[in-house]
């Protein structure tokens, strides 16, 4: 009897040291569990914080390719407009120019007619009176249509106060800019850009330097392509940041293109 009492003692000691290491070994199990979850929470907090810098950098990054793309839209804007202006401005006055070419000859076909008529008049008294009738008609024809060259000399001579003078076939040159003289600009320090768009039809080309670059009209600039010099052309039109020129040689319509660099003769 005794000696089953003491084996159960025995085996109760057993199984206590037994849950004793149980549950000291399942402590240290909690213990590595928390020890690996705090380190997984800051190494989430430090992909978090990486995140939001990232995030950050993508938005700076953003903004910045809008500022660009709009800085570029507003630059081919007013390359769009300047060379609108242009077109419109030299049809404008081609036209004017016609209108006046066919009003010259016109008042000279009617002035030898009337010559004509006169020469006649002289020879045949017969035919005075009826002559004298077709002078007065044509007198009168010759007032209406001078009347008409009148007011188209007034429309043309408005049209240069307002752009300057212009040549046929030539980009008109505005008189109202207030830009240094060709002889002033030429003795300044050399000037370099480059070839923004070229207009082979008009024979001109824009270039991206302007009144504050210190180019004036008449200024003379050098092309280079692959660093070989195509040609010369000469500014006949300024604006602030960027200018228009035709070209000193047909030759050169072939051989520029957008991106040549130019650089001011001195």
């Amino acid at each position: 009897m005794g000696e089953n009492k003491s084996k159960s003692v025995i085996f109760l000691i057993i199984l206590l040291v037994i849950f004793l290491a149980l549950g000291g070994f399942t402590f240290y199990l909690l213990q590595q569990e928390k020890a690996k979850s705090l380190a997984f929470s800051e190494e989430i907090e430090v992909i978090r914080t990486k995140l939001k810098v990232t995030q950050a950098e993508l938005k700076d990054s953003k903004d910045k390719v809008t500022r660009l793309e709009s800085n570029i839209s507003e630059t081919q804007l007013r390359i769009d407009t300047l060379m609108s202006d242009l077109e419109n401005e030299k049809a404008a006055k081609q036209e004017a120019l016609v209108q006046a070419s066919q009003l010259n000859a016109s008042l000279e076909e009617h002035n030898t007619l009337k010559l004509n008529i006169e020469k006649k008049l002289s020879d045949s008294d017969e035919t005075i009176k009826a002559m004298e009738e077709r002078i007065k008609e044509m007198e009168g024809e010759l007032k209406e249509l001078g009347e008409k060259k009148a007011m188209l000399e007034n429309k043309v001579k408005i049209f240069e106060e307002k752009y300057g003078s212009v040549e046929l076939g030539k980009i008109v040159v505005s008189s109202e800019a207030a830009v240094p003289s060709a002889t002033t600009s030429a003795a300044a320090t050399k000037i370099k850009g480059k070839v923004l768009v070229v207009n082979k039809d008009y024979n001109f080309a824009i270039i991206n330097l302007g009144i504050k670059d210190g180019v004036a009209i008449g200024n003379v600039f050098s092309v280079y392509h692959n660093n070989k010099n195509v040609g010369d052309i000469k500014i006949e039109r300024v604006q602030d940041s960027m200018s228009a020129a035709g070209f000193m040689t047909m030759e050169l319509r072939d051989k520029i293109v957008e991106g040549d660099r130019v650089e001011l003769k001195s």
